[in-house]
């Protein structure tokens, strides 16, 4: 399946991302900011289950902590991230399919820049206004 995110419901704009490439994302995310608040674990279980998450006033904190993290990724400021603890995690069997070794794949660190170029692009959108 290809992950989705939405910048709100209906018809506002999207990006589609290989889960391949979104997922280490996510974990370098969860892991920069653990523990997560109930709010941004709501939303990382709905992504991570459903394939989809649409930005909402209960997932707001899951795209900005996943847009700081693709700033630091895409600035070359982390590479790596724990593909063990992962795996030892409630995210087992979620998150794990795409962790190798924990080093952060040219195609995570292309989908670091899409995903900011995307937000860039959607300015009536991004950030929300809540």
């Amino acid at each position: 399946m290809i992950a989705t995110l939405k910048l709100g419901p209906w018809d506002s704009p999207s990006i589609e991302l290989m889960p391949s490439a979104i997922e280490p994302l996510l974990v370098l995310m969860i892991e920069r900011n653990a523990p997560l608040d109930e709010a941004d674990l709501k939303a990382v279980w709905s992504f991570v289950q459903l394939d989809t998450v649409f930005l909402s006033e209960r997932s707001k904190g899951l795209f900005f902590k996943l847009e700081e993290t693709c700033k630091c990724v895409a600035a070359g400021q982390v590479e790596t991230f724990d593909a063990d603890a992962v795996r030892m995690s409630e995210f087992a069997g979620y998150l794990d399919r795409y962790l190798g070794d924990g080093v952060l794949t040219p195609a995570a660190k292309h989908a670091a820049q899409v995903f900011l170029d995307f937000l860039a692009a959607h300015p009536t959108y991004w950030p929300p206004r809540f």
